[in-house]
């Protein structure tokens, strides 16, 4: 499975959460809220967020460690060179809590 959201600025950080919480397994859906709202908070200026590609690929069984890899490209304001592009993958399990998270890519400056 792969879902692509091209500019997607504003994305309700609660609404779906709470179905991760309540569920055994996580909707297309509720991954993207947790992904931006994991994102945002990693931010100096969260309200510049801005996303242009996510990702969500499922890489394993129900019986895996590892169930599903997210990637969000986004822009983002920082102190030193105003506006930037990064890319932010994570590492899910099945019930959708975040195992693993890193910078994955930094394009630089804009």
């Amino acid at each position: 499975m792969l879902v692509r959201i091209g500019g997607a600025s504003e994305l309700s950080s609660h609404t779906y959460l709470n179905e991760v919480k309540h569920t055994k397994a996580i909707t297309t859906k509720a991954i993207v809220e947790l992904v931006v709202q994991e994102t945002r908070s990693t931010l100096i200026f969260p309200s510049s967020f801005e996303a242009l590609k996510i990702q969500i690929q499922v890489i394993g069984s129900a019986g895996s460690e590892y169930y599903y890899r997210a990637s969000v490209l986004y822009k983002a304001r920082n102190l030193i060179t105003g506006m930037v592009k990064e890319q932010r993958c994570f590492i899910l399990s099945q019930t959708g809590s975040i195992t693993d998270t890193y910078l994955c890519s930094g394009d630089g400056a804009e």
